[in-house]
């Protein structure tokens, strides 16, 4: 199919026109994951109700934990595995979507907002909790910058324990890495990967 849409386009180009194939990024090995939301945990930016108050894990969790604690990756490389995991995460949406409950993601309604100070929004972002603009903020505006210096100086800092190396090439404020009239939108600290290590917003040890 997509063969066939490029050929249309192609034909509507002419002969005399150039055509690049170029790609909206890049990826580079993975050999480890690490669970950034778990780090944070530990860290003591993300608090857990207490097990009395946690929801049970939802199936796209215990999946996941599944398949990535016992090392089971390669399933994703046998053929239409790939894809039917796209209609499950379609299956998801489609359900939250009727049911009208926030999507926890793969948080399960363990994390306990009101008493949470960072979290992880995408494998390359941290957001704060902050009052006044996250619905269960904790972190009050006048210490938005020194929570928010210390969970990127924490994250800037990280090594692997088994080789030394640092798990990210920086963790800096938005407006040191972004610039234009949408920076705000972005997550408070952005974090950039070293290659290898893929972040996860998994509450739970995989790796």
């Amino acid at each position: 199919r997509v063969d066939k849409i490029v050929g249309e386009f192609l034909k509507l180009a002419g002969d005399d026109a150039y055509v690049f194939v170029v790609s909206d990024h890049g990826g580079e090995p993975i050999n480890k994951r690490f669970n950034a939301a778990e780090f944070l945990r530990m860290s003591g930016f993300i608090s857990l109700k207490t097990s009395n108050g946690r929801q049970s894990a939802s199936p796209l969790q215990l999946a996941a934990s599944a398949l990535f604690g016992l090392r089971l990756e390669w399933l994703l490389d046998i053929p239409g595995s790939r894809k039917l995991m796209g209609e499950i995460m379609k299956a998801r949406v489609r359900s939250l979507r009727k049911s009208a409950k926030p999507d926890q993601g793969f948080y399960a309604g363990q994390v306990d907002w009101p008493k949470t100070t960072a979290f992880i929004s995408s494998g390359i972002g941290l957001r704060i909790n902050l009052k006044g603009r996250e619905p269960q903020g904790f972190v009050d505006p006048a210490d938005y910058e020194a929570v928010r210096d210390k969970v990127a100086s924490e994250f800037a800092g990280l090594k692997d324990p088994e080789n030394g190396q640092n798990v990210f090439r920086y963790a800096q404020a938005r407006e040191r890495v972004l610039s234009g009239p949408y920076t705000e939108l972005a997550p408070d600290v952005m974090c950039l990967p070293n290659t290898g290590y893929l972040p996860t917003e998994a509450l739970a040890s995989f790796d």
